[in-house]
């Protein structure tokens, strides 16, 4: 991971939105019905007992760096649903097989219209490239209108 080395040794600044942190909490819940102790007890309060923690330890490496900001686009929520909604119509990815368990689970492997909204999102802040473990965003870096952005997909966590 050298781009968090560069934020945090002050090469680089992490710019993270209110829409970044949505999107955390979406990976985290995401990864909470994944553990087997929540599979064993499926409840709200576990879910966000491990969604809580687990961003604990996010804001903790992450958000209180001193080379850490929380910006917002200066841009109208109008224009950004539209461009997604646009961009939504030209990017679709593929469905592919993962196991889970003894069996197979299909599943779909392109931007969803959060990530999109991300994307966009970043360009207007002027992020020159946005790291991310969401697979999904592989389409997004031959979208023309993002071209300002440099997407780079890490691997897994």
């Amino acid at each position: 991971m050298r781009e968090f080395e560069k934020v945090e040794s002050g090469r680089n600044a992490l710019m993270v939105s209110h829409h970044v942190l949505l999107e955390v909490h979406k990976f985290l819940i995401d990864l909470a019905i994944e553990q087997p102790s929540i599979m064993r007890n499926p409840s709200k309060t576990n879910i966000r007992n491990f969604v809580m923690v687990n961003y604990g330890r996010f804001s903790n490496r992450f958000l209180r760096s001193r080379n850490s900001r929380l910006v917002e686009p200066a841009t109208m929520l109008k224009d950004v649903l539209e461009e997604a909604f646009e961009i939504n119509q030209r990017v679709f990815g593929d469905a592919n097989y993962y196991p889970r368990g003894s069996s197979r689970v299909l599943k779909y492997d392109g931007p969803l219209q959060i990530d999109i909204i991300h994307a966009i999102i970043a360009r207007e802040l002027g992020c020159d490239l946005l790291l991310t473990f969401d697979t999904g965003f592989e389409e997004l870096k031959r979208e023309s209108s993002l071209n300002d952005l440099t997407i780079e997909v890490l691997g897994t966590p």
